[in-house]
């Protein structure tokens, strides 16, 4: 009798045994299963989001964005365009996603672009808008404070570095090439103005200071850029990528911008 009693006990562990085994594989299946799906929607995700980016920031000539701020005022004058309004609110700004990038797509026509910044040894080539609205953001750099002019003060512009997906050369994402001594490119589509790179820094977020005009003369402008720093591909972070320049010649050179 205790013969078989063990026999049974033995038994009745052993299916415990199977069972616990088959319970640990099936929640491994789930967890590799799940994994899979999650960067199979990422991957996918990011495809749609790269489409919706190419759409909206093409890379135009100091010509073809003049012809395009043309039609676009004749528009607005027509009452066919209403005008966006213009934000200096950072706290709206999102980072990069697949649902603000369709909306962006629908808005990008409707806001003026009032020049251009090319650093041509980085790849960072964009247009120019006022402010910084979340959605003109996708299709250009913003002026980050009220009334900037180019060749004068501190001239301010932020933009979205792409570093959580691939598509090189968005905006300022290749903005983490730029070296002290490089030049960097502003026009109005009147002049352009030639800045020296002249300082490079990670700094924090908060650090809103470096946008103001006392970080200028009147006898040396500068040009600051910043973008976030997310060499990690942080969807959020609280480090930011400054570069700064000073005013070394300008010209009316608009045609070879």
């Amino acid at each position: 009798m205790k013969k078989k009693k063990r026999r049974f006990g033995a038994k009745k562990a052993a299916r415990k045994k199977r069972l616990l085994w088959w319970l640990l594989v099936g929640l491994l299946v789930l967890i590799i299963g799940s994994f899979v799906t999650n960067k199979v929607y990422q991957h996918h995700e990011r495809q749609a989001l790269e489409a919706n980016i190419s759409k909206i920031n093409p890379r135009r000539s100091v010509e073809q964005e003049n012809r395009r701020n043309k039609a676009l005022q004749q528009q607005i004058k027509q009452n066919k365009v209403t005008p966006k309004s213009t934000s200096f609110d950072f706290t709206k700004v999102k980072p990069i996603n697949y649902a603000d990038s369709k909306k962006a797509q629908k808005y990008a026509s409707q806001y003026t672009h009032t020049g251009m910044i090319s650093i041509p040894e980085t790849g960072v080539r964009a247009a120019i808008t006022e402010g910084m609205n979340n959605y003109a953001l996708y299709s250009s750099v913003g002026t980050a404070k009220p009334n900037q002019t180019m060749g004068t003060g501190n001239y301010a512009l932020g933009g979205h570095n792409n570093y959580n997906y691939g598509r090189n050369g968005y905006l300022f994402s290749t903005l983490s090439a730029a070296k002290i001594g490089q030049r960097i490119y502003l026009t109005d589509f009147k002049q352009v103005y030639v800045y020296r790179i002249y300082d490079r820094q990670v700094i924090n977020a908060s650090q809103s200071e470096i946008i103001q005009d006392d970080q200028a003369t009147d006898k040396q402008p500068v040009v600051t850029l910043f973008t976030c720093w997310s060499p990690n591909h942080e969807v959020s972070t609280n480090k930011r990528l400054m570069i700064r320049g000073q005013l070394e010649s300008k010209n009316s050179n608009i045609n070879n911008f």
